[in-house]
């Protein structure tokens, strides 16, 4: 959840999830698939529980507007936040809405059109959504011809909050935790293999 920003560390540690990739498989909540509920809900779904979440991290507490929420996967970043709207947003409080923000478009064209969110996206299944900003490199919206999930920040409002979607390419690289130093005086202490041709 929380980045690393100077000293202070993520609250919660990285973890590898299932997600349910079909409409059938989240109404069914998938039994024994998922390892954890919100693995298996759609879009909408995800940013109404996640706008009210707080962390559960136990020296935390804190609430979503101090988090953010990244995805990981093909080597590129998924970056999720949730923002509050100002009091004068001019949004209708009921219903999902986006617009974006493309980072190429000449800076008079690049916030594009508040629309509502069709149905068809707020009820797919949030693997299903994930999966169209790791893959589909060739999306663009009517008002820009620039990648939709590569150039553009996207915006999602649910009620007074919003959630903003960042795609970013990254090297994601693992740790290998060292030797204990009782294994490696073992490993120091055994003959060298020796190879038979």
């Amino acid at each position: 959840w929380k980045r690393w920003d100077g000293h202070k560390a993520p609250c919660h540690v990285e973890a590898v999830r299932t997600f349910c990739c079909y409409t059938d498989q989240v109404e069914q909540g998938m039994q024994g698939v998922a390892e954890r509920q919100d693995d298996c809900v759609t879009l909408s779904q995800f940013l109404q529980s996640h706008s009210r979440r707080r962390c559960t991290h136990p020296s935390c507490k804190e609430g979503v507007l101090r988090h953010e929420q990244a995805f990981y996967h093909r080597g590129a970043r998924l970056s999720l936040r949730m923002q509050q709207l100002p009091s004068d947003h001019g949004l209708p409080s009921e219903g999902f809405f986006t617009w974006s923000f493309c980072q190429l478009c000449p800076p008079s064209q690049r916030t594009g059109p508040v629309i509502a969110l069709s149905a068809a996206t707020h009820n797919m299944p949030l693997a299903r959504f994930l999966e169209s900003y790791f893959y589909n490199t060739s999306a663009c919206s009517r008002s820009c011809p620039h990648s939709l999930h590569r150039d553009q920040e996207r915006f999602i409002s649910c009620g007074g909050m919003v959630a903003t979607l960042k795609f970013e390419r990254c090297n994601v690289y693992s740790m290998t935790p060292p030797i204990a130093p009782q294994a490696l005086g073992e490993q120091l202490q055994r003959p060298p293999a020796t190879r038979q041709f």
